[in-house]
């Protein structure tokens, strides 16, 4: 995906790049979208639990908070500004 986005990405090219055979890749992911919304979920979990130590006083300031880090950890991450700025239609 930061090689070519998310529009010219292939399963075809995911398998040659892992170095399985395409029927494995598609026994996991039935086509490239399944594949960068598990790739995107997993992304994003990372980068909420970076910001998990985020702390404030009150439940809503520790909200804000860890939504704001959020925010601003996904605008730099690779994977994510590649997908922001290469594939507009995801």
């Amino acid at each position: 995906m930061l090689a070519y986005g998310a529009q010219r990405t292939t399963l075809t090219e995911v398998a040659r790049k892992a170095g399985v055979s395409r029927p494995t890749v598609y026994s996991h992911w039935p086509d490239v979208r399944a594949l960068l919304a598990d790739l995107i979920t997993t992304e994003l979990a990372g980068i909420a639990a970076e910001t998990a130590a985020v702390d404030g006083r009150h439940g809503r300031e520790r909200l804000v908070n860890r939504a704001v880090q959020s925010a601003a950890a996904v605008i730099v991450d690779p994977l994510m500004v590649k997908i922001l700025d290469s594939d507009r239609s995801c």
